[in-house]
């Protein structure tokens, strides 16, 4: 625990040795400067520098005398003041930082867990309208309270979730908070009869009745044709900004990040494709290939089983 205090605490600005001190005179109460530097086991200009930065800060509390004592202020006296410094530094940072105009068709790309993590949670937080979202159960289970704040503010979220559990043409999803086809394509107009799912239950249990499986989607078997641990994911904010990547156990997260409009043209007529096969399979069911005939089997397996014996095609 200690390890993780010292880390956050210099994620707000202290060094190492400052935040080992802080956490040492909070859980041994006044230590004189030597006393601080033989329990740190290091020397004791260094603690006695570090000692004065903090009483300079009014993190630390200093009492003259023969010895001098150091005691750290309260828990949350502390994080209070930090907080107070870290908004004021924020407000005028947002204020005074110079801003040129982004071009809109530039393509970023961010690499590493907590790089895209970070991204993906921005994007949501700044949606206006509207968040589109594929992902695997993963993605949905880490951005399910930014997604949740997003619906309270009023923001419409449409999503579609992997399960991994694979079938003949790819993988189970999931839509929750489906929206009809038509009212998709606006978002102006609020459609009677829409279908809602429930973000959490439909985490917490895939079998659950508000989860619908759509099954032989395009982007099923894509998802499908990917090695286990990498999950891909594709996220529309606003139909002005995507962001799309993958994230895995053993790789690298990355994502590409660009308000190109043929990238979410692309991303949003993705969508909105699985939707209609969605609609189609739900209607018509196990006798879709029957009113379609068997040439809806053969075009499915045509472009989405991949590996197999072309001769019946």
């Amino acid at each position: 625990m200690i390890d993780s205090l010292v880390q956050h605490l210099r994620a707000l600005g202290l060094t190492e040795m400052e935040a080992r001190i802080v956490v040492s005179l909070s859980e041994q109460g006044p230590m004189t400067g030597y006393e601080a530097a033989k329990k740190l086991g290091v020397s004791r200009s260094n603690v006695y520098a570090a000692l004065q930065r903090l009483v300079d800060h009014g993190f630390v509390l200093h009492r003259q005398g023969e010895p001098s004592y150091y005691t750290s202020i309260q828990p949350e006296e502390l994080t209070r003041t930090i907080n107070s410094r870290l908004e004021a530094s924020l407000r005028y940072v947002e204020q005074h930082m110079p801003a040129t105009q982004a071009d809109d068709t530039d393509f970023f790309s961010i690499e590493g867990e907590r790089a895209v993590t970070d991204a993906l949670r921005r994007a949501l937080h700044e949606a206006q309208f509207e968040i589109i979202a594929d992902v695997w159960p993963e993605e949905a289970t880490a951005l399910r309270t930014d997604l949740e704040q997003a619906e309270a503010r009023g923001v419409r979220v449409l999503w579609s979730i992997a399960d991994i559990e694979e079938h003949k043409h790819g993988v189970k999803r999931s839509v929750a908070l489906l929206k009809q086809t038509a009212h998709w394509r606006n978002p102006n107009v609020k459609g009677e009869g829409e279908e809602q799912a429930d973000l959490g239950s439909l985490i917490q249990d895939e079998s659950s009745a508000t989860t619908e499986e759509v099954q032989g989607s395009s982007q099923a078997a894509l998802q499908g044709m990917s090695q286990p641990q990498q999950r891909k994911f594709s996220i529309v904010i606003d139909r002005k900004r995507a962001i799309i990547g993958t994230r895995g156990e053993g790789r690298m997260a990355k994502a590409l990040v660009t308000s190109h409009e043929a990238v979410t043209d692309l991303v949003m007529g993705h969508f909105a494709q699985e939707l209609i096969l969605y609609e189609l399979e739900q209607q018509w069911g196990p006798d879709l290939e029957q009113v379609c005939g068997e040439r809806y089997e053969r075009t499915l397996k045509r472009y989405f089983d991949f590996g197999e014996n072309d001769s019946e095609r």
